[in-house]
């Protein structure tokens, strides 16, 4: 059964006044107090219905804000992330142009770890030495923290010299990779050497020569060598 505005209107206004229902049919009904307009809006149902209660509300606002904040990180990180990217390509760019070593601990000294085809400092012209002096030490793979592997990626874990029978030895970085040369020690007795090292602590007028263990790296002691260059 439809109900019409003014029975509506009606029903409203007795009970927004109060009181009892007319009794006598002939009684004029109270006024009423509420306009059509607002009856209507009543019983009208709003596009967008509000929170059911604050509670709701203040948990809906706290989700939209966190969502907010996450965008805001999402942006940063993006931004982040382009900046790393332009520094790994800066730093890529700048090995390209120069050769930067590693340093790794070998024998406690710090073995310095190059690469024999990048290292600008091997592109210094050959000088022959005969009979230079130099001061030597030794050096063993068995250590703790030692590699066994030498700055030109020879394994020397279970050797002490080349498949050409020739001696390993460390030497500063003016003395390029793969030179031959002779050593005379100090009590007379030589071998033939090769280098495939470099060490932290070998600079000028230095040597390091591989031996099988710490026994004999003491036993060596340091010692000055005669150094005859032979490529």
């Amino acid at each position: 059964m439809t109900v019409g505005l003014t029975e509506i209107a009606t029903a409203c206004a007795v009970i927004t006044c109060g009181g009892d229902a007319v009794e006598d049919e002939y009684e004029a009904p109270p006024p009423a107090l509420m306009s059509i307009s607002d009856i209507e809006a009543m019983f009208t149902v709003p596009a967008h219905a509000p929170y059911k209660d604050e509670e709701t509300a203040e948990y809906e606002r706290t989700i939209n804000d966190k969502d907010d904040e996450i965008e805001a990180l999402e942006d940063e990180l993006n931004d982040l992330q382009k900046e790393v990217k332009t520094y790994e390509d800066e730093n890529k760019a700048l090995r390209s142009e120069i050769s930067v070593p590693s340093i790794s601990e070998d024998n406690d000294k710090g073995r310095e770890v190059v690469d024999s085809k990048t290292s600008s400092r091997e592109k210094k012209p050959l000088v022959r030495t005969q009979g230079q002096t130099f001061e030597a030490t030794a050096y063993t793979a068995k250590c703790d923290g030692c590699t066994g592997v030498t700055a030109t990626g020879d394994d020397v874990r279970n050797t002490i010299t080349t498949s050409e029978g020739l001696r390993i030895v460390a030497a500063p970085a003016s003395i390029p990779f793969n030179t031959k040369m002779k050593i005379t020690q100090a009590d007379g007795t030589s071998f033939t050497a090769v280098v495939l090292d470099r060490g932290g602590a070998i600079t000028e007028g230095r040597l390091d020569v591989l031996v099988p263990d710490k026994a004999t790296a003491k036993s060596f002691g340091r010692q000055d060598v005669k150094v005859e260059v032979l490529n």
